[in-house]
């Protein structure tokens, strides 16, 4: 099934067509721009955060276009979950924008690094720590032994928190 065939969940049959084409025009444009930029400044990390954000939500909506005509219902559940969660953070970036997408990408920095624990790239890893290591320090603590630990979850609240503050129940 080609995107072109493909209706958003719940969509009538429409006699206007969504302009896909254009879209995925765009979509390469910001995601190949994205990928090859070195420095973001503070101030565009809204903009930032919110073109990315339709790279992966394009993404998801792009999955879920694959698994439905499969019949891979529930898979295709979790997808439509990941991309709700994907319009939570737009959601709540909206509203406090220059520091919500801060703590965004404060909660990415850290995911990263515990992605690279998990792929056992000790050499990345240290650099990534020398680079990072200002930044890290307000995400680490000692356990009761005097362990250097890491917080398990970095995000600034749980998503059924963000969720309650950001709507209704």
């Amino acid at each position: 099934m080609s995107l072109e065939e493909t209706l958003f969940i719940g969509s009538p049959k429409i006699s206007v067509e969504l302009p896909l084409d254009r879209i995925l025009e765009h979509y390469a444009i910001i995601r190949d721009a994205i990928a090859t930029t070195e420095h973001i400044v503070p101030e565009d990390l809204p903009d930032l955060l919110v073109n990315q954000s339709f790279i992966y939500a394009f993404n998801f909506y792009k999955a879920i276009s694959f698994l439905l005509p499969q019949f891979y219902h529930e898979a295709a559940a979790a997808v439509v979950r990941q991309l709700w969660e994907v319009s939570l953070n737009l959601h709540g970036v909206g509203i406090d924008a220059e520091k919500r997408s801060r703590d965004f990408c404060n909660y990415t920095v850290m995911e990263c690094r515990k992605l690279l624990s998990k792929a056992d790239a000790s050499h990345q890893i240290d650099d990534f720590d020398k680079a990072t290591k200002r930044f890290q320090e307000r995400f680490r603590y000692q356990d009761k032994r005097g362990c250097n630990r890491s917080y398990g979850n970095f995000a600034v609240a749980r998503i059924h928190d963000r969720a309650t503050e950001l709507g209704e129940p």
